[in-house]
């Protein structure tokens, strides 16, 4: 399984023609499921900021759809923590959009769906959901030179090979940190790997680097926890130093 990340652009697929806009099966939810205020979603409109019904796909959970604007007013952003630990399973979003730090983390989606790339994401943001595999386009573009800390942290079920795209400068702090991905490919513009990126990725046996690449700033234990640490062995370390990699600990 190939987990590719695109510098510019949203997660995943994309959603089907015609399928979000008010006819198939991603219709936006009413603007009354949400608390709305100028332009910003704070979550949802229910009892204690409630999961609605109307949307519910099953006792598990269901979908969310964003809608574009909510009684004639844009919709501009989402709001730090916004849906936190609420049972959506899957996530559309229709348009151009800022997302805030922890906007979705812990909830159990599986699926990601944007039909226009997101302005900016937040750190932490798909944090301990179930996502299991990307296929393309994971950034936005208003961060198209760092992984934002903590973006996919704890997420267990993403496995396979990480490939990060060219552009990337920085890694951010825990970013893929106790996912089950089993490899990862750096870009010839990478420099720094934050604290803990691939920390608890035990199934993470190999690392390339491009031999382009003359020096790797490694925050603290970037690859720390991995069981196996067959990425961090002497020889790679010290291929790595040659190089001009520096840090406290790998």
């Amino acid at each position: 399984m190939l987990i590719a990340l695109m510098a510019v652009g949203a997660f995943a697929q994309s959603v089907p023609q015609n399928s979000a806009r008010g006819s198939g099966r991603y219709d936006p939810n009413p603007g009354s499921d949400f608390d709305f205020r100028n332009g910003v979603i704070w979550g949802f409109s229910g009892p204690g900021g409630s999961f609605k019904n109307s949307f519910n796909d099953g006792p598990s959970g269901g979908r969310i759809v964003i809608p574009t604007e909510i009684n004639g007013i844009p919709v501009t952003s989402i709001k730090d923590d916004a849906f936190r630990n609420q049972p959506i399973t899957q996530l559309v979003i229709l348009h151009r959009i800022m997302i805030g730090n922890s906007a979705f983390e812990r909830c159990p989606i599986t699926d990601i769906r944007f039909e226009a790339f997101p302005l900016s994401i937040g750190t932490g943001v798909f944090a301990h959901t179930q996502l299991a595999n990307f296929t393309r386009n994971c950034l936005p573009e208003r961060i198209p030179s760092k992984i934002p800390d903590r973006l996919f942290s704890g997420t267990d079920r993403l496995r396979g090979e990480l490939i990060i795209p060219e552009g990337i400068t920085e890694i951010g702090t825990r970013a893929f940190a106790n996912t089950a991905i089993t490899s990862v490919t750096l870009p010839r513009t990478i420099r720094t790997i934050g604290e803990e990126a691939f920390a608890g990725c035990n199934q993470l046996t190999t690392v390339t680097i491009p031999s382009s690449v003359t020096s790797i700033i490694f925050r603290n234990h970037s690859f720390g926890g991995s069981s196996n640490r067959a990425p961090l062995n002497a020889a790679s370390i010290q291929a790595l130093q040659a190089r001009g990699a520096s840090g406290n600990n790998f």
